[in-house]
């Protein structure tokens, strides 16, 4: 009987530590039968591209949690917040801090209504009949007496118009020198422009030409600086109240800064409270 040996397979010849290593197939040869390159580099890039969707996914829910753990933390400060303002009105010390701040802002809104009503906040021309009202009905009152063709008149109106808006607890008028004789010769008034400065109807002091002021172009801010000197010059009036005693001698800063803002917190509720009050009425 004859036996015919059939030729090893690739594989088997592979296997075969006898075989010819000239007769071993090439891995290309190998590779044929199962996957191509192409088919490979599909595959790494399919799972390359798998990898980056899992990344993306995971970041998206790490930032998501990561806010909703941001807004619960905000959440609870808030409450907490709330938490110690509520402990803080309660306070009966602050509670009367705030009623006394209450009553002086009505005291100064009420203040302030008479002011305009008096003609505080604005630089008006008087005439002499009108002159006495005028510088007896309010506490502080500034007079320009002035001549219309002077340049330096006009430069002291400019200022005054200027200042008039922003110390309102301070009335300013202007009177033509040349329409009011009797007042000029009560007064013994011989510069123009000279400034008559009344307090509770007294005339206190005066501020003749530019006296200390400089040239013409003198700063605002000098002639702001010789007025309030002279006390007629105010922003809001003086009171006779005297200012609450302080509890915080001997604290550190933190304990003094902490006052500051709660005293800050009562001020706003204490006004909010009176805009309120003001919008019912």
């Amino acid at each position: 009987v004859t036996t015919t040996q059939r030729p090893l397979s690739p594989l088997r010849r592979l296997a075969d530590p006898t075989a010819s290593l000239l007769s071993r197939p090439t891995m290309s040869a190998l590779s044929s039968g199962f996957f191509s390159d192409q088919a490979r580099a599909d595959a790494g890039s399919a799972f390359e591209n798998a990898l980056n969707d899992l990344k993306v996914k995971y970041e998206r829910k790490a930032a998501e949690e990561e806010a909703k753990k941001a807004a619960e933390e905000a959440d609870a400060a808030e409450d907490d917040s709330d938490a110690e303002l509520d402990a803080l009105m309660a306070d009966p010390e602050l509670e009367r801090i705030r009623a006394a701040r209450i009553k002086e802002m009505k005291a100064a809104q009420e203040r302030r209504r008479k002011q305009l009503a008096l003609g505080h906040g604005r630089y008006k021309e008087i005439t002499e009949e009108e002159f006495l009202p005028e510088v007896t009905k309010s506490k502080y009152v500034i007079c320009h007496f002035y001549h219309r063709e002077f340049i330096r008149c006009k430069i002291m109106d400019k200022h005054l118009h200027a200042l008039a808006p922003k110390y309102h607890a301070t009335k300013f008028v202007y009177i033509n020198a040349e329409k009011t004789p009797f007042f000029i010769t009560k007064l013994a008034i011989k510069t123009l422009p000279t400034l008559v400065m009344f307090e509770d109807g007294v005339a206190k002091d005066r501020l003749v030409g530019f006296e200390g002021l400089g040239d013409d172009d003198f700063p605002i801010k000098r002639l702001v600086n010789r007025l309030k000197k002279k006390g007629i010059l105010r922003k809001r009036e003086p009171t006779d109240e005297k200012p609450a005693d302080s509890d915080t001698e001997g604290e550190d800063e933190e304990d003094e800064e902490q006052l500051r803002q709660n005293l800050m917190r009562i001020a706003v509720a204490a006004e909010e409270d009176v805009a309120a009050e003001a919008g019912r009425e």
